[in-house]
């Protein structure tokens, strides 16, 4: 069962909305040219919509033949396992918190081709996600198994160090803002990863689905 809110790709594959998530999936496989497949989602605030425009530009790039994992890194606000009603699983937190592997907390979902990480049952492990010298060989490893790895990692990129660490293991970075809200913030985050070398591929408004 899915989310409705969440997952309008799914459940109303024809409207408006549903038609701009796959536009934007349509230009990130134009632009990254099955290059650039590590893509970071991130925003300045919490509430900004991160989870929804991740999720549903993942399904669409499933939708349009991509094999994608969705690997839910937002330790502020984790809902990916509440967007898919099941429950909350080991995950990432434990993966570099212990000896688990990455895949062996890589779940199916619904949506065929679509694959999920949990944030975990480590949570208290905070920014240890990033700066974990694990984090960069998980990465490497989803990067070997999947077309696309799409990380929500929320608002978490406020932090310089989570940004230094983060750049050697992903390929570029979209930017979520809620419309006009909060511009001068979401600006000041695109130059706060484009100065530690991480390319921003697109800044994206959260749509408004009412």
């Amino acid at each position: 069962m899915l989310d409705n809110r969440r997952h309008i790709v799914v459940n109303e594959p024809e409207s408006d909305v549903a038609l701009k998530y796959f536009n934007i999936a349509d230009r990130i496989k134009y632009y990254t040219q099955n290059k650039q497949r590590v893509l970071l989602f991130a925003s300045e605030y919490q509430k900004e919509g991160v989870t929804t425009i991740a999720t549903n530009v993942a399904i669409a790039l499933a939708r349009r033949g991509a094999n994608v994992v969705y690997l839910d890194a937002n330790l502020d606000d984790p809902t990916i396992h509440d967007t898919f009603h099941v429950q909350l699983r080991s995950g990432i937190t434990d993966a570099i918190a212990t000896d688990k592997s990455i895949l062996s907390v890589t779940y199916d979902t619904p949506v065929y081709g679509l694959s999920m990480i949990h944030v975990g049952l480590q949570t208290s492990i905070g920014n240890e996600v990033f700066l974990s010298s694990k984090f960069k060989y998980i990465i490497g490893t989803l990067r070997n198994k999947f077309d696309y790895c799409i990380i929500d990692a929320g608002m978490r990129m406020y932090d310089a160090a989570n940004v230094d660490a983060t750049k050697e293991a992903i390929d570029a970075a979209v930017i979520v803002k809620n419309k006009e809200r909060h511009i001068v913030q979401s600006n000041e985050l695109a130059s706060r990863l484009e100065e530690s070398g991480i390319e921003i591929l697109g800044v994206v408004n959260n749509f408004d689905e009412s």
